[in-house]
């Protein structure tokens, strides 16, 4: 939907300029689609063992492989890891957590910074290396090449992935929202549901 809309705009464009006569478009419908095709995107428990022990071949990847295994442990979006300040981590009966809004909804949520994501954070002196979505988005493909794995990851794929983990653990469907940011645990039902259909079945 995103890419004809994109294309679009050339298409009306042109027709301001008088370069084509008619818009295909205008005898087109193209739905936006539902949520849960995008279920496939993220990477098994399986998979992201072997990413997250791969040893990169210099610092440039090793940046962007520890920024998406930090993704993967929070299920920030790559607007909310920009974003990111360690210094709103709260602690709470002896456990740390961040809480935000997300930049995209304006939706709080809470998450609970694991030893993985803290061990990362404690590498980077509490400041993560943020580069460019663009430069991220090409640099995770060698990431998950050096890992040997055969798929086209995106960022996004750290928040799939970091919410598939946390219910593959058996953490009830109601706090991965939280976690998450969801504006209703419907939501995250919408996306997750069938995703690991032994474990949801269980906690749903």
């Amino acid at each position: 939907n995103n890419y004809h809309r994109f294309l679009n705009s050339f298409i009306l464009d042109a027709q301001k300029e008088h370069l084509i006569e008619r818009n295909p478009y205008d005898s087109v419908n193209i739905e936006h689609g539902d949520d849960s095709d995008g279920i496939e995107k993220y990477l098994t428990p399986e998979e992201f063992a072997k990413l997250r022990k791969a040893e990169m071949d210099s610092d440039r990847l090793e940046k962007v492989h520890d920024l998406f295994v930090f993704q993967c442990y929070t299920c920030l979006s790559y607007t909310d890891l920009k974003d990111f300040n360690a210094k709103k981590i709260q602690e709470k009966d002896g456990k740390r957590f961040y809480f935000g809004l997300r930049g995209k909804t304006k939706i709080d949520f809470t998450i609970p910074i694991l030893k993985e994501a803290q061990a990362i954070l404690d590498k980077y002196k509490g400041k993560l290396p943020i580069i460019s979505n663009v430069k991220y988005n090409k640099y995770i493909k060698e990431v998950v090449a050096l890992a040997g794995i055969d798929k086209p990851v995106t960022t996004h794929w750290a928040r799939h992935t970091g919410a598939t983990l946390l219910l593959n653990a058996g953490v009830p469907m109601q706090t991965v929202s939280k976690v998450c940011g969801h504006s209703s645990i419907k939501m995250t039902e919408k996306i997750y549901a069938k995703l690991l259909p032994e474990t949801v079945v269980a906690v749903v």
